[in-house]
């Protein structure tokens, strides 16, 4: 067993602890009524897990393909996004349209042009553990200490739940040592390559051109980790707004899903013009294979689930409990399935 391996799964160990001590908070989780455990506690729960799902799965329909940059993919995701809003917008019957959910959209939109390369980069398992690290991280605080003109929401038992977090983060910086299988690869290819040429010249390229390799691969992952937690950080705020609005305005909807369709306009819209900037950087010939059409569908639909399915969990569980737990069981089924195959 490799030290990397052996790392990986002592932060799988971790994490599992983070798991146990996340749902400490949850012990005397009640209604006012008494009953222990409500229907609509229920449903949140159940909406959680299956988003966990969601989430977890939805880079598989694209693991076999070569995504390159990312931004064809990240652009047809968000036209399904775009049309799964509508169709609740629809069903919703139409309410009314609120500015600032979409200030949500934007962030998320922002954040998803570096999803793909970022697990191209550093691997579903690795590249999400750090990304969701940073996510559940920020998630918590503003729901925690109520940032940004939100409400703070407290918890009944703040040491255990303050542990779990913590136990969370380490899990993640754990896995940054993780080295991705693609890098290993890579090295074995160059080395390869210097066998063939002459004895002497090859000890002399070989050692130059792996220390190379090797301040390449350092700095690339550097960049990648730096990547993953700017958009931890996007993620991560990306539900403040809606929060904000019903913590704030009297007025408003105090059903989630009527804000679900300015999020995901503000997704579909800022997506399209990212794609016409790179599509712009690329002198109009963007990556546009014509195989990646379906899996991208397919990885917006998985998504669109997930995400409407935690807006309703963090609306009925609250985010200091919705945001951890989803953030990092759908991780789990990322490194156990993915990260390996």
């Amino acid at each position: 067993m490799s030290s990397e391996t052996a790392i990986g799964f002592i932060a799988c160990f971790v994490s599992c602890f983070a798991f146990g001590f996340m749902f400490a908070p949850l012990r005397k989780f009640d209604t006012q009524d008494g009953a222990t455990m409500s229907s609509e506690t229920a449903i949140g729960f159940i909406a959680c897990f299956v988003s966990c799902f969601a989430f977890g799965f939805m880079f598989a329909p694209l693991r076999k393909f070569d995504t390159q940059d990312g931004f064809f993919v990240q652009w047809i995701q968000c036209s399904i996004v775009f049309i799964v809003g509508f169709c609740i917008n629809f069903a919703r019957g139409f309410p009314p349209f609120n500015a600032i959910a979409t200030i949500g959209g934007i962030l998320f939109a922002t954040g998803n042009v570096a999803s793909v390369p970022l697990v191209n980069g550093l691997g579903i398992g690795l590249g999400m553990l750090i990304w969701g690290s940073v996510q559940v991280t920020v998630g918590w605080c503003v729901a925690r200490f109520g940032l940004f003109g939100t409400k703070p929401q407290p918890v009944y038992h703040n040491p255990m739940n303050i542990t779990g977090l913590l136990l969370t983060l380490i899990s993640g910086v754990m896995f940054v040592f993780v080295k991705h299988e693609s890098n290993i690869h890579e090295q074995t290819t160059v080395v390869s390559d210097a066998e063939k040429s002459d004895m002497q010249i090859e000890e002399q390229n070989t050692s130059i051109t792996t220390s190379t390799r090797t301040s390449f691969i350092s700095s690339k992952k550097l960049l990648l980790i730096a990547l993953a937690i700017f958009l931890g950080v996007l993620h991560g705020l990306m539900m403040t707004p809606i929060v904000y609005i019903m913590d704030t305005d009297q007025n408003a909807s105090t059903n989630v899903l009527d804000y679900i369709f300015a999020h995901f306009c503000a997704i579909s819209a800022f997506s399209t013009a990212y794609f016409v900037i790179y599509s712009i950087y690329k002198r109009n010939h963007p990556h546009i294979p014509s195989d990646l059409v379906l899996p991208s569908v397919a990885y917006g639909i998985l998504w669109s689930i997930g995400m409407v399915l935690f807006f309703i969990s963090n609306s009925m569980l609250s985010q200091v409990v919705s945001f951890p737990i989803t953030t990092r069981v759908r991780l789990l089924y990322c490194v156990t399935m993915f990260s390996y195959l």
